[in-house]
């Protein structure tokens, strides 16, 4: 038989040798997990002193001090250090692992010396000594898992403080708690009910601290059941004793109230763990939620959500003030309702792209709910689930509304300067284009007054009057075509673009710079190739490049008085999809580094220049959506321009 209990632990156990539960293993654990490994001479010192107090020799409460702290600085480094436990026990994983390492390996490790020692001693019978450590295994795992969670989350205070409007449900929790532990395991309902079943009644009381109140009070809540129980069964008093029981039989009732403990514990603990985290991944989604919500509603751009049927499910404050309407107006209908009727069907396509998971950028024009039109450009991200099937879109709506009308201000100064410009070069190619037409009327007048001669002689035949008539209409159409490209030149109003031959453009260009051309000896050559596709451009603006391209080319050679002066205009395939268009001549060229610097505003190698005439065309070339830019030539500067084809004319021929 074992040695009867020592004063120092006889409240450790009940009646003769059956025990109660060892609380020294969770108190140096819980002690290593709040303080770390410096508390482990503490947690020896405590041991040594209990063996001394069992009766023990000083040797043998070395080594016993010693295997126990051991044991315990096992467990705790293979919680802390392994397991990465946090001691607020708010995480299922960090219960798993108090259950599995905290409750597992100490008491293992103190099962193992206290069959050696008892081994070494011989004091009790085999099947009785396998008995006992195992109950008091039991009572160690117990004592752990009742004690330690109460240590980390009511007196290191590691756990989430309780909110105010729960105090009074965790008054009620507790005391009812004590209640029905102490009307369960003090036997006062046993005559009347049935016993075994009474112990059930915990099971509500821990799982109502569980998921109503967190870890900390179903830490506490479990200590009082637990610690009632066993005070009650070492009383004799509780559904797990039984009349009449031997001392082997108390072993085994003292595990099955440990095995009900247990199961009691760990239920209960990963419940409240389990709720915790469900409690925090909540709080982070609605977290998330707010700063998704928030950094939205700061955009610029509005935003909105759509679902497989393009109904509306979300929308910004951004967009609502975008398109005029409040939220609970948007929300479930369709963007259609805002689009005006002639973009139903680019609407329309849009949806379609989105649910074949295109997501490109596209313009539209809203109505606001006030009749005001909204230029917008759309960016969605087609919503797809697991399965492939398409769940909506998130589109991200920009207002454009007041960068088209500066665009459209912008447009209108620039047609405004290149009137202003056209009429200036107009007026500084007067005297030639007087000239040109000066030739015509002289005609026309010498031919009238020779036929007028003749006819009054009576001697002009009517073949010769009809040659001469033929003559005066030739040399009229010549004088008046010339007028009407001066007029068509100047005029204030702006085309619009369109399909324009390419031969064409070059002829008329020709026809104005011809006569200043002649005016200062320089030969204009023509050379494009056949068949060229018809470009999209405004003509009127882009002879106004050419012919400004032309009339620098003239003032620069004129300028330096080239021996050889000669412009070549010329009109080839420029990359795909362009035609390109070239102004050389043989002047004195450019110097590489004013290739680019030539088309900067208010740059110009002219006495008098005001450099605008570079910048403007290019401006003019780039609203066409070409390309303007120069090289050297040597001898001379070359000048390039590209023109988009007209699709539609090119697909057509």
């Amino acid at each position: 038989m074992a040695r009867r209990p020592k004063a120092a632990h006889h409240w450790l156990r009940a009646s003769g040798n059956a025990p109660i539960v060892w609380v020294a293993p969770a108190v140096g654990l819980a002690a290593l997990l709040l303080r770390g490994t410096a508390i482990l001479p503490a947690v020896a010192l405590g041991a040594f002193v209990c063996a001394l107090l069992e009766g023990d020799g000083p040797l043998f409460g070395v080594v016993s001090a010693a295997v126990i702290a051991g044991q315990i600085a096992l467990s705790g480094w293979l919680l802390v250090r392994v397991f990465a436990f946090d001691s607020a026990l708010e995480r299922v994983r960090d219960v798993l692992a108090l259950i599995l390492i905290g409750a597992t390996v100490s008491p293992l490790c103190n099962a193992v010396w206290s069959l050696a020692v008892d081994e070494w001693r011989g004091t009790m019978p085999m099947p009785e000594r396998l008995l006992r450590v195992q109950v008091t295994s039991l009572g160690e795992a117990v004592g752990i898992l009742l004690l330690v969670p109460v240590v980390l989350t009511v007196i290191a205070g590691t756990a989430s403080a309780l909110r105010r409007a729960r105090q009074g449900e965790a008054f009620a929790l507790h005391a009812t708690n004590a209640l029905v532990s102490v009307v369960v395991f003090g036997g006062l309902l046993a005559p009347s009910m049935n016993a075994q079943s009474l112990p059930y009644a915990l099971f509500p009381i821990t799982f109502w601290a569980a998921f109503r109140l967190g870890v900390r009070d179903t830490a506490i809540a479990l200590l009082v059941a637990g610690g009632t129980a066993i005070v009650c069964h070492s009383l004799g008093l509780g559904p797990f004793v039984m009349p009449g029981e031997t001392e082997a039989s108390a072993f085994a009732h003292f595990a099955s109230l440990y095995l009900f403990l247990v199961v009691l514990t760990i239920t209960s603990l990963l419940a409240a763990a389990a709720q915790r985290e469900g409690e925090r991944a909540q709080a982070e989604v609605r977290d998330s939620e707010q700063r998704y919500r928030m950094l939205i509603e700061r955009m610029n751009e509005g935003v909105n959500i759509t679902d497989a049927d393009a109904r509306m499910t979300f929308v910004s404050d951004r967009f609502c003030e975008m398109v005029g309407y409040s939220r609970e107006e948007l929300l479930g209908r369709t963007g259609e309702m805002i689009t005006l009727p002639e973009f139903h069907a680019e609407w329309r396509e849009s949806h379609r792209r989105r649910r074949a998971g295109e997501s490109d950028t596209h313009p539209l024009t809203l109505r606001r709910k006030d009749g005001e039109l909204r230029h917008v450009w759309i960016s969605p991200r087609p919503q797809f689930d697991g399965a492939g099937r398409f769940t909506g879109s998130l589109n991200v709506v920009l207002d454009v509304t007041e960068r088209r009308r500066a665009e459209d201000r912008a447009r209108e100064h620039l047609e405004a300067l290149a009137h202003v410009s056209r009429v200036s070069a107009m007026g500084e190619m007067a005297s030639a284009i007087a000239h040109e037409i000066n030739q015509p009327l002289t005609a026309i007048a010498n031919y009238a007054s020779a036929s007028l001669r003749l006819m009054k002689a009576g001697r002009l035949p009517e073949a010769e009057a009809l040659d001469t008539l033929g003559r005066l209409a030739a040399e009229a159409e010549r004088a008046g075509e010339i007028v009407r490209k001066m007029r068509g030149f100047v005029r204030g109003e702006e085309g619009h673009p369109a399909a324009v031959a390419v031969d064409e453009l070059v002829a008329d260009v020709l026809r104005l710079t011809g006569p200043e051309a002649r005016q200062h000896d320089v030969e204009l050559v023509v050379g494009t190739t056949a068949g060229l596709p018809p470009v999209r451009a405004d003509a009127i603006q882009i002879q106004q490049v050419l012919i400004n391209l032309v009339r620098n080319a003239i003032e620069a050679m004129s300028a330096a008085r080239a021996p050889l002066r000669r412009i070549e205009l010329s009109a080839q395939p420029g990359p795909p999809g362009t035609v390109e268009l070239r102004v050389r001549d043989t002047g004195p060229g450019l110097p590489e580094g004013e290739l680019e610097q030539v088309f900067a505003p208010f740059f110009t190698t002219k006495p008098d220049g005001i450099g605008i005439g570079l910048a403007l065309s290019r401006s003019i070339v780039d609203a066409h959506g070409g390309r303007l830019w120069a090289s050297a030539a040597g001898p001379g500067a070359s000048f390039h321009l590209t023109l988009p084809i007209d699709e539609e004319s090119h697909a057509h021929a």
